[in-house]
């Protein structure tokens, strides 16, 4: 902790393991979850104490990098260009559009659950990307604010948990797999709702996939025992005179 603000130990090392994963990631090629991926360690480095400056160059190398990529990729170029002008590139606007017609047929309570168009052969992936489309269709806007009310509580207990941790390392992990899920789902429903250009990434707990949900389960399970170990933590008679010793 005491060297996160130098050049070596707080940006060059954290940066080598991170870009290996990245690289990895990008040589299936999968560009959301390297953007993801990137977006969550670059995070966890700034609260870490990593120094904004080295983090804004490294921010700017990559996106540089990343954009450079996207444009050489005509399948993910179209994807942008679609986002931007839907009404000039209307077969790669597609998705987006039905989503929005799931959205708009849900209307505030929704047309109940299993009678769902979209699902039927409209909607590309209504059970994985765009699962968020066919919940507001079949569950209308009630439900689909509950939803984001509850990733938020998930990331506000993230962020208490980070508070009581005890330590750097489950302090920094808490905060990373917070930022995992919540950063995953503002990505999906982003893209579902037309806020973010197009791409394939699932909702957390709520996609079809056992893979996904394991791995999501797991991380809450980890997140929720460093928050156990804070409050015993913090709990413990004996921790105010261990902190006043180490005072002196």
């Amino acid at each position: 902790e005491r060297r996160a603000t130098h050049f070596r130990d707080g940006l060059i090392f954290p940066i080598c393991g991170l870009g290996l994963i990245a690289a990895l990631i990008m040589c299936e090629p999968d560009f959301g979850t390297t953007l993801l991926v990137g977006f969550v360690g670059m995070m966890v480095m700034f609260v870490a104490g990593t120094r904004l400056s080295y983090l804004a160059v490294t921010v700017a190398l990559g996106a540089s990098a990343f954009a450079v990529a996207i444009m050489d990729d005509p399948i993910r170029r179209m994807r942008i260009l679609a986002f931007l002008f839907p009404d000039k590139y209307p077969e790669s606007a597609y998705h987006l559009k039905q989503s929005i017609v799931a959205f708009i047929g849900g209307g505030f309570s929704g047309v109940g659950i299993g009678n769902s168009i979209q699902k039927h052969l409209y909607l590309p992936e209504p059970h994985t990307d765009f699962i968020f489309a066919i919940i507001a269709e079949e569950r209308g806007l009630i439900f689909t604010t509950l939803i984001l009310l509850l990733f938020l509580v998930i990331l506000y207990c993230g962020v208490k948990i980070c508070r009581v941790a005890p330590e750097t390392f489950g302090r920094l992990l808490a905060f990373g797999l917070t930022m995992c899920v919540v950063t995953q789902a503002a990505i999906n429903i982003g893209v579902v709702t037309g806020c973010l250009p197009t791409k394939g990434i699932a909702l957390p707990f709520i996609s079809y996939g056992g893979s996904s949900l394991l791995a999501s389960v797991i991380g809450m399970a980890m997140l929720a025992n460093i928050g156990l170990s804070g409050i015993e933590e913090h709990d413990d008679p004996s921790r105010s005179v261990k902190d006043r010793y180490h005072r002196f």
